[in-house]
């Protein structure tokens, strides 16, 4: 794997996920999961108009990159000079197949003869080691493949020429030359790369030709080969239908309606967020741009904590099916002592961890069960899931000792190990929500020991964490010295949790303490002094002082930081963080948390402002 992965654009469906630079190169492609593995070093389209022949990633090139209204379906608008490329880059709904459309148009005075070009560097799973392409002539496909992993690339016309070759040689020359050089060899072995070249012919002044690529995925040679053959007979026109209307379908049954202002990203964060949902249930954090952790831990992963608020999210918009795939997910997997871990692969495999137990992810989805079965009255689910919460619960109630404190654990931030405010409320609204769950389907025995360990908290609280003016974030594990650095995540003992009332006086001047600290540029700084690529504000910090606002009816200023975040997403898609100074996205880009606060304003916002009036 080379290192950062620059995302502009993202695309899948759930064992699909795709990432596309701002070239409109293809940068990542994991399959059959949405985080693991990513099978592609780069995939690139390349144009010759009998003058010229080159990469529409490279110099010279303009893109105009957005998305087809109400779908995940990337539409690419290329132009060099008199040359003009439109590409549609999808994957289809319920099949392993990406799709590549192009659209090019004659813009020049004269006939212009035309060839669109594919080129393919695979490292399938992300390994230089082993992998194989060949042209299959009888199909006549690129087949790259390792393992069980088949991947056929051809389009809906013949290809007129094909190429396979080593990309680990002769490393001084370029893509072009060593496709050239492979031109009518039919295989290559190791760190591989294939060449496809297609004959549009020529193409009349203010007429257009059309080609559509297909990449399909399979366990099995025949099964990726089949697929091809099925996708070149049909209609390209049809398939494209089908996705955008899919896309649209989806976002149509959203209890959020859209308004003309602060709701306009609504269908936009439902759909990306979609897009980080794997087929089995977990969802991930965001695309990855960091896989050899050179900058950050990574991104591709399941949090139960950013995970339970895309999920509550999802409910809070009625997508109910998707939230309730995602707690049987967490019911299943493997957990420590009862506790969730850090961070998980979507087959519920501990993911690569850097520090100790979070408590909050435990206590989040616990949490966000409840809210799940409120919203849907699905109390089958309960029943269903009475071990797994019995086992969280009863784990959670042990890491409250005598005094009422949590035993020591990595913050929400995953940098500091203490006794931390967010964690204990997170913890807090966890049992509360175990205790009442249980108790509705009949299984109470368990009941009063949580809420005994609950109220031990909360009486505890302040005593420990109140020093005078405001909120502490932290106590230090063995003195119990507090740290006042100031922290957005205090927010979170209001909203959502309600751990302390958003109103009280106390939350009040905690939170006045805390914008006079962390305000910047618009947005909110995560917590003072943060050296996370250099400390930024963080839209996720923003929205929940936005969601702090809404619920203590300070809508305008609510309203106001909402708009500062929208003014930072890009096609729609919300980073993690806006750089300080150069007004851009940071770091994770879509990062599903941003979307779901988003999503969790604007419903704590209904009225006048979001319904448009």
């Amino acid at each position: 794997m080379r290192g950062m992965i620059s995302v502009a654009g993202v695309f899948g469906n759930g064992g699909i996920l795709g990432v596309v630079d701002e070239n409109g190169d293809v940068r990542s492609f994991s399959w059959p999961r949405v985080d693991f593995p990513n099978h592609v070093e780069v995939i690139k389209f390349g144009f010759s108009d009998g003058v010229s022949r080159d990469w529409m990633g490279g110099w010279g090139w303009r893109h105009e990159m957005s998305y087809v209204n109400g779908s995940n379906v990337l539409r690419i608008v290329s132009r060099k000079g008199r040359r003009k490329v439109v590409r549609h880059v999808f994957a289809l709904p319920d099949e392993d197949v990406a799709v590549f459309s192009f659209e090019v148009f004659n813009r020049g005075l004269g006939s212009v003869p035309v060839e669109v070009e594919f080129l393919g560097h695979f490292r399938i799973l992300e390994s230089k080691l082993s992998n194989a392409v060949f042209y299959d002539e009888v199909h006549d496909a690129m087949v790259f493949y390792k393992g069980n992993y088949y991947f056929a690339v051809g389009g809906d016309r013949s290809a007129n020429a094909y190429s396979c070759f080593r990309m680990d040689r002769m490393r001084i020359f370029g893509f072009r030359w060593r496709a050239r050089r492979g031109v009518g060899r039919r295989y290559a072995l190791g760190d591989v790369g294939g060449y496809l070249k297609w004959d549009l012919g020529s193409i009349p002044p203010g007429g257009r030709g059309e080609i559509s690529v297909y990449m399909c995925c399979g366990k099995t040679m025949n099964e990726a080969v089949s697929l091809l053959n099925d996708k070149t007979s049909r209609s390209p026109e049809e398939i494209l239908r089908g996705a955008v209307e899919d896309g649209r379908s989806f976002v149509s049954k959203s209890k959020i309606p859209p308004s003309s202002r602060l709701g306009r990203e609504v269908e936009r964060s439902l759909l990306t967020m979609r897009l980080l949902c794997d087929r089995r249930g977990g969802i991930i954090a965001a695309p990855e741009f960091d896989p050899e952790f050179r900058v950050s831990g990574g991104y591709r992963y399941v949090w139960g904590r950013d995970a339970a608020f895309i999920a509550y999210a999802f409910d809070l918009a009625g997508y109910h099916e998707i939230a309730r795939k995602f707690y049987l997910w967490c019911g299943a997997a493997q957990r420590k002592g009862g506790l969730l871990l850090q961070r998980y692969w979507c087959d519920g495999v501990p993911g690569p961890c850097w520090g100790d137990l979070q408590l909050d992810e435990t206590g989040s989805v616990l949490w966000g069960l409840e809210q799940h079965v409120k919203m849907s009255d699905d109390y089958d689910l309960i029943k269903e899931m009475a071990p797994a919460i019995v086992e969280m619960a009863d784990a959670l109630a042990r890491t409250v000792d005598v005094r009422g404190l949590l035993q020591p654990c990595l913050d929400l931030w995953e940098e500091r190990r203490g006794i931390h405010a967010y964690s204990t409320a997170a913890v807090y609204a966890g049992l509360r929500s175990a205790a009442r769950m249980i108790e509705e389907v009949g299984f109470g025995d368990k009941v009063g020991s949580w809420e005994m360990v609950a109220k031990r908290l909360k009486d505890a609280f302040d005593r420990f964490f109140w020093r005078g003016r405001h909120y502490v974030r932290c106590l230090n594990p063995k003195t119990l010295r507090p740290d006042v650095t100031p922290d957005s995540s205090l927010l979170g003992l209001a909203v959502p949790y309600k751990f302390i009332s958003p109103t009280s006086s106390r939350m009040k001047a905690t939170v006045e303490w805390l914008e006079g600290k962390l305000k910047s540029k618009g947005g909110l700084l995560r917590y003072k002094r943060d050296r996370y690529f250099g400390g930024n504000p963080w839209i996720v910090s923003t929205l929940w002082l936005a969601s702090y606002k809404a619920e203590v009816g300070r809508k305008e200023e609510a309203e106001k930081l909402v708009e500062w975040c929208l003014t930072y997403s890009n096609l729609g898609l919300m980073p993690e963080q806006v750089h300080k100074g150069r007004g851009e996205a940071v770091s994770a880009m879509p990062l599903g948390w941003s979307h779901a606060f988003y999503l969790m304003v604007l419903d704590r916002l209904k009225g006048d402002e979001l319904n448009g009036k």
